[in-house]
């Protein structure tokens, strides 16, 4: 019986030591697994960052991308507009010469210089203006060719440029074929001019025996009275009797 006791002692001695063992081993591998879930964590945490970090760059490479292409566009716009406002001032020039050539030139050929302008007015109202197709012109059946001209440049340019021009027209006087040429070309450049300048602008014209007399102002986007003497420095200057202020005679 000792002998089985000692035996029975030594197992379970055996066995004690085996327990200890293990359940330090069992703490070693809870420690390892709770350090192998912190970098597990660390590693989730570092791949999300990393996914937000390449989402935001391609994000901006995006925005980068559009910001170029905008400004490509842009560009391409300015350089357009400056193209198309060279031709325009151009196609003035050309104008106002025409139409300073009309007067010193015969009857005849004013009234042909008049009516192709007519005829370019028509064009503005049918292209920019009419609300359909077939509306009359105001130069249909009109004893003023001229005044209903100017209105149709001015609706044109609110209706191309948005310009916010108003027209006051005073006198009831019909230039001549030779003095309502001049009289448009001049009115069509004032209009180019200002529009682009002023928030909202006033062209006044007075019509009176043998002469037209054509006054512009305007204000900018705060209200400031936009310089027109420096603007209209070059418009017909051999006409200019103020700033924005023009006066045409037949003679």
């Amino acid at each position: 019986m000792l002998a089985v006791a000692i035996i029975l002692a030594v197992v379970a001695v055996g066995l004690g030591v085996q327990l200890l063992r293990t359940h330090r081993r069992l703490q070693d591998v809870a420690g390892e697994l709770e350090e192998a879930k912190r970098s597990l964590s660390a590693a989730e945490s570092a791949r999300r960052l990393a996914d937000g970090q390449t989402v935001d760059a391609r994000r901006e490479r995006d925005d980068a991308l559009e910001r170029a292409s905008r400004a490509r566009r842009d560009a391409a716009d300015v350089a357009k507009r400056m193209k198309q406002e060279a031709a325009a001032r151009a196609a003035a020039e050309v104008a106002l010469a025409d139409a300073e050539a009309a007067a010193t030139g015969s009857d005849e050929q004013a009234a042909e210089l008049w009516s192709l302008a007519v005829a370019a007015v028509r064009r503005t109202w049918e292209i920019s203006v009419s609300p359909s197709p077939g509306v009359p012109s105001p130069l249909d059946d009109t004893d003023d060719e001229l005044q209903a001209a100017v209105g149709i440049e001015v609706d044109a340019a609110r209706e191309e440029m948005g310009a916010s021009i108003e027209l006051v027209w005073t006198g009831a006087a019909v230039a001549p074929p030779a003095l309502a040429v001049r009289a448009l070309a001049l009115v069509q450049e004032l209009i180019g001019r200002v529009a682009k300048a002023a928030d909202t602008a006033v062209l006044h014209v007075t019509a009176a025996p043998g002469q037209v007399t054509v006054e512009v102002s305007g204000t900018d986007v705060d209200g400031a009275a936009v310089p027109v003497d420096a603007l209209l420095a070059d418009v017909a200057p051999d006409h200019q009797v103020g700033p924005g202020r023009f006066e045409l005679t037949s003679s």
